[in-house]
């Protein structure tokens, strides 16, 4: 696998796992987008992987919207990254 294929990859690790949660909760992103005060298009452009690494203060929001600790988001992170 070469690097800019890997890069890619990893973008959407975050994108995947927040989306498999959404569809846990059967919640869609306004409704995320409603509970975190995060935006639809910032959420959206984490889930399809335009934009990566978010803050702290962001993952602490995306793990109380979507009903899990921060700890747990991390694991479903890394679960994502194994796959």
């Amino acid at each position: 696998m070469s690097n800019l294929t890997k890069q890619l990859e990893e973008q959407h690790y975050l994108g995947k796992a927040i989306q498999s949660l959404r569809a846990e909760n059967k919640m869609s992103i306004h409704e995320l987008a409603n509970q975190t005060g995060i935006s639809v298009s910032y959420l959206a452009h984490l889930e399809s992987g335009v934009r990566k690494n978010p803050s702290y203060t962001v993952l602490q929001l995306l793990a109380v919207g979507l009903g899990v600790s921060l700890s747990q988001l991390i694991n479903v992170l890394s679960e994502q990254n194994q796959e």
